[in-house]
Order: C-alpha cells, then structure tokens, then sequence
C-alpha cells in the first residue's frame, strides 16, 4: 500500500530539520549557461515583469517584460522545482535544500531541507511546501520559517499509484490536488485538504492519466491522456464527488484523429479554456464539442518513458502573460503568441 505523508504546521507535531539561521548562497550568476541550455528547458513561471525559466540541467535564467534575457545563473545543486507568489520565489533543490530566490539576481537564501527527493514545490500563505518521495513513500514538506512536521495520509494500491508518481500539482485555496501519469497503466487524481488533513483518493483503479489541472468557472478539469504504441488519446474530466470523463478524442493505429493525442498544457481566460494537444493550440468551446485551431508550436517532443511505452510532450509550461500567451519547451526553448502570431525567443 502507497502511504502519502503531509507535512503540516501543527502545534502538536513534532518538528524536523535544521531551524537555526542560514547565511545566504551566492550562484554564478551571469552568462554562465550556453545557448543550448537555455534551449533545452524543464519549467517556467512568472514574476514580477518577467519569468523564470528552469533549464534541464537545473540551473535559472530570468527574462523581462519584453522576454530579453536579463541574468542566468548555474546553481549550487540543480533545481528539482520553482515557484512563485505574491513577488517571493521559492526553490527546491536534487540535494533537497529549500531556499528562497531573489527574483531579480537570482541570489538564494537557504530555509531548510526537505524530506527526500523533490517533486514539486508551491506557496499557501506563509507556508512552503514540498512534494517528496522517500523511501518508496511520497510526502508533502510543509515549511514555515525553517520548522517542519509530519502528517501521513494513505494514497491506495492501484496500479497507477504502484507504478507512477505524483507527476503534476494545483493548490487551490485549502486543496492541494495532485495527479499521477502512470502511462498505460492508467492515472489517479488525489486531494489534501490542508485545512483537515485528511486526503481523498478519485479514479484509484482504472483512471485516466493525468497531465494537470486548470479550474474552468466554478469547475475544476483534469486533462491528460495516453501515448502507447500505435494508439493515443487525449481526455479531459470534471471533479466533483467524482472525476467524470468530459472529452475524449483517440487515434487508432492508421485511423487517425487530429485531436487524438494527450492535452499536454491548458490555461482558462475567464471562461475561455485554451488546451495545447501535444503541441498544437486550441479555443475549446463550453460543451467541448467545438475545438478552433489557434496555432502550431514547431516544437519537439521527447521520445521515450521510463515508466511506459510512450513520450512526453515538448510543452513544460504554459503561462498567460497578460497580452500573450509563453510556451516553455524541451528542446527549443520558448516561445510566445501574441495577436495570432507566433515568435519564438531568442534564448
């Protein structure tokens, strides 16, 4: 049975990691990383007249309002996972240390560390947490200051909790949902609720598999889909007291659908749903029955899982900007549509 630890602030709990002060940690900040490894990205997100992109290798590049690069930087430990929040950035690190980040130079200033191996990281309040895996158990770190307690939380035994990981993460006010892609082995959607500690397992057997989470008026999707040999498809669900399949479009060997591949990135705009399938931009219509092509990204994908016969798409974020729309990609880097045209960022 897969156990899921909460690490919460709580007045009873038993604290765990360092809580004296920490001296801040200078990076190599500027011109450090080579054109290719601005290229070949992990991850984005916004701040404050710009955004933060992580490179494969872990290291940060900051670009401004008008996407210039602005400052990179190679890290003492390569970053497993950024966020951002009301102009504080926080990071987590392969070697589990947790620290905050200037978003402006990059500098860091060390908080604690984590339980084990990051996954994730996000802000609620004036607390950090941490999605972990340790010792075949995965956990949620939840840092104030530089104190940290343990809450365990089961997660089931289906076979996508077995063979996949909590992949992909959305707080939502007192809900942290996670989503596990387990290939074709199928998927799971979970919810902490950070206000009663208690976690609620949907689709624990035969669910489909889960890329994110984007909230569409009052309801909140699940979107993914499956790669496997010669078949493919893409779904997106709603939550409720259960996760109900929507839309559904599938590829069959030599019969194929245009739509028939996994929604890899999806952001709303009031009560407009933007989805990315695979690598091609779509306004989905309220009954999800209409799909008006936007734009293709000339982007690569990444060929090959380690958990699945399938691949992984090119697009590892999707940020709305206001006035455009960045696409953060694998292998080529960014780019952004702004006024149905499509530029791609010099790196």
């Amino acid at each position: 049975m897969k156990l899921l630890v909460l690490v919460l602030v709580v007045a009873c709990g038993s604290e765990a990691g360092p809580s004296e002060p920490r001296s801040p940690v200078a990076p190599r900040v500027g011109g450090r990383l080579t054109v290719e490894e601005r290229r070949e990205l992990a991850g984005a997100i916004a701040v404050a007249d710009g955004v933060i992109v992580r490179t494969r290798k872990g290291n940060l590049a900051r670009y401004d309002g008008q996407l210039r690069l602005v400052v990179d930087a190679v890290m003492p430990s390569p970053v497993a996972a950024i966020a951002s929040s009301d102009g504080a950035v926080f990071a987590v690190f392969d070697d589990q240390q947790i620290m905050r980040v200037d978003p402006q130079t990059l500098a860091l200033t060390p908080l604690t560390k984590a339980s084990g191996a990051p996954r994730w990281i996000g802000v609620r309040g004036g607390d950090v947490l941490v999605f972990v895996r340790a010792d075949g158990h995965s956990a949620l770190d939840t840092v104030r200051g530089t104190t940290r307690t343990t809450l365990p939380v089961e997660l089931g035994n289906s076979a996508a909790a077995e063979v996949g990981k909590a992949s992909t993460f959305f707080l939502d006010g007192n809900s942290l949902w996670f989503g596990v892609d387990a290939g074709e082995w199928g998927g799971l959607v979970g919810r902490i609720d950070l206000a009663t500690n208690k976690t609620k397992i949907f689709d624990a057997s035969d669910g489909d598999p889960v890329f994110g989470f984007v909230r569409r008026g009052r309801q909140l999707l699940a979107y993914g889909g499956l790669i496997h040999l010669g078949i493919s498809n893409g779904t997106i669900s709603v939550i409720g007291d259960r996760v109900k399949r929507l839309w559904q479009a599938e590829s069959v060997m030599d019969r194929r659908n245009e739509l028939g591949a996994p929604v890899a990135q999806a952001i709303t705009r009031g009560n407009q749903l933007l989805a990315l399938s695979w690598r091609t931009l779509y306004d989905v219509s309220a009954d999800y029955k209409q799909w008006t092509k936007l734009v293709e990204l000339p982007a690569r994908a990444r060929s090959g899982r380690p958990d699945s016969v399938g691949s992984y798409p090119a697009t590892v974020a999707m940020i709305d900007l206001g006035d455009a729309i960045l696409f953060a990609t694998t292998q080529d880097g960014l780019f952004v549509w702004r006024d149905g045209k499509l530029a791609h960022v010099a790196p």
